[in-house]
C-alpha cells in the first residue's frame, strides 16, 4: 500500500488557521503532525491519541509507539478507541 501525505489548513478547531501535516498508516488511522508534536486521528478527523508526543510509529496489530520527554510508550488503539 503506497504512503500518501497531505497538508490541510484548519477551517474549524481550536486554532483556525493552523496547518497540519497528515500521513496516511494502515488500520484507519493517520498520524498528525503539528507544532512539531505527533497523535493520531481516525478516518472520521477526531484525535484519537492527543497531539503530544515527539515521534510516533504506525499501528501495527493495535500498537504503536510514541516518544515524548525520553520516555519511550506503547500506543494501544483500544484504550484509545470506544
Amino acid at each position: 500500500m503506497a504512503m500518501t501525505s497531505w497538508e490541510v489548513t484548519l477551517v474549524s478547531a481550536a486554532k483556525a488557521g493552523d496547518s497540519m501535516a497528515f500521513e496516511e498508516l494502515y488500520e484507519g488511522f493517520v498520524y498528525v503532525k503539528r507544532n512539531g508534536k505527533y497523535g493520531f486521528m481516525d478516518t472520521s478527523g477526531r484525535v484519537v491519541v492527543p497531539i503530544e508526543y515527539d515521534w510516533v510509529t504506525s499501528f501495527n496489530e493495535g500498537h504503536a509507539l510514541a516518544g515524548k520527554d525520553d520516555k519511550v510508550y506503547i500506543l494501544r488503539i483500544e484504550d484509545w478507541v470506544s
